[in-house]
């Protein structure tokens, strides 16, 4: 549902690209393509495999009375994205669906540990916020965010493309 980790935290955060480095084993290493037929090469595909996956059922998932694009609910969560910049984090792109959101951070401050409490934070938040909006209560984001770090420039370019064109692709918008 909402940021998390490098994600893009379902919700969805990703972190900044760090520094290239010029060591790197023989399968590519982090910021290169895998060797085909690598453990790391077979590793990556299945991910790979389970997150379109996840990203086809999200974005198949019909609206609900937890929608993140309910006027209401867009409000409060748009709102507080200002509370993760005061606390340092630089917010490169979001985007709400209607059953979760994708946000790509970094941390100029050096807090990239603190994006887990960060966030948790963010969600109770916004989520008493929203409760209290729809006169609900209970649980509003899903309890285990879905995150990604972004080890490099490209990686980082992919969320951000990502994140920014999965309304699109989900046909919510043109």
């Amino acid at each position: 549902d909402v940021p998390d980790r490098a994600t893009e935290h379902d919700p969805v955060r990703a972190d900044v690209p760090g520094r290239p480095t010029d060591e790197r084993p023989a399968d590519g290493g982090p910021g290169r393509p895998a060797v085909p037929g690598t453990a790391r090469a077979d590793a990556l595909d299945a991910q790979r495999r389970r997150f379109l996956q996840l990203d086809a059922i999200l974005d198949a998932a019909a609206r609900s009375e937890r929608d993140l694009c309910a006027p209401e609910v867009s409000r409060i969560i748009l709102a507080n994205i200002e509370w993760l910049r005061g606390c340092g984090w630089r917010v490169w792109a979001a985007t709400l669906m209607p059953s979760h959101a994708h946000l790509v951070l970094s941390n100029a401050a050096g807090r990239d540990g603190e994006l887990t409490g960060d966030l948790a934070r963010f969600m109770a938040y916004t989520a008493r916020l929203i409760n209290k909006a729809r006169g609900a209560s209970g649980g509003f984001w899903q309890r285990e965010p879905f995150d990604h770090w972004c080890r490099d420039g490209d990686a980082w370019l992919r969320s951000v493309s990502y994140t920014l064109n999965n309304p699109v692709k989900a046909g919510l918008c043109r």
